[in-house]
Formats: C-alpha cells, structure tokens, sequence
C-alpha cells in the first residue's frame, strides 16, 4: 500500500491517535473511510475503461523473447538460402 510498511504506518496511525482529539476522531475515520471507497471506484472505473478501450490489443504485444527468437529463426533461413 502506497510502498509504506508495518511499521510506518503504525507510526502515522499512533501521530494521528496523539495529534486528533478523541471526539473527532470518529469523524476522521468514517472520511478517510470515503476518501479511500471513492479512490478505489475511481482506480476501477479508468481500468475498466482501458481495459474496454483496446482489448485485443493487450494479445498482440510481443515480449522481447518473442522478438529474439523470430530473429533466430529469420538467420537461420536466410543462412540457408
């Protein structure tokens, strides 16, 4: 999550515990709550529109194996031409 670890994030949580007054803190979390859903339906609604925007042509991409050994094979029939 966001590259952060264990023990990052149990510090930020214990500054917030210590920096937020406890009536607000309710509050606080029920925001980043809704902070957190609607950036996640955010992220899910632009992959589903590039996934939707070019699905075949995820299929066509070569990988660097695919172009080598085409080469291979390609130096291999002109050598025996």
């Amino acid at each position: 999550m966001f590259g952060f670890g264990f023990s990052e994030l149990l510090i930020i949580f214990l500054l917030i515990i210590i920096l937020v007054k406890p009536e607000e803190l309710p509050s606080l979390i029920r925001q980043i709550g809704k902070f957190y859903g609607t950036l996640k339906r955010i992220s899910m609604q632009i992959r589903d529109e590039l996934e939707s925007f070019a699905p075949e042509e995820k299929n066509d991409v070569k990988t660097p194996k695919d172009t080598i050994s085409y080469e291979k094979k390609e130096e291999k029939n002109d050598r025996n031409n």
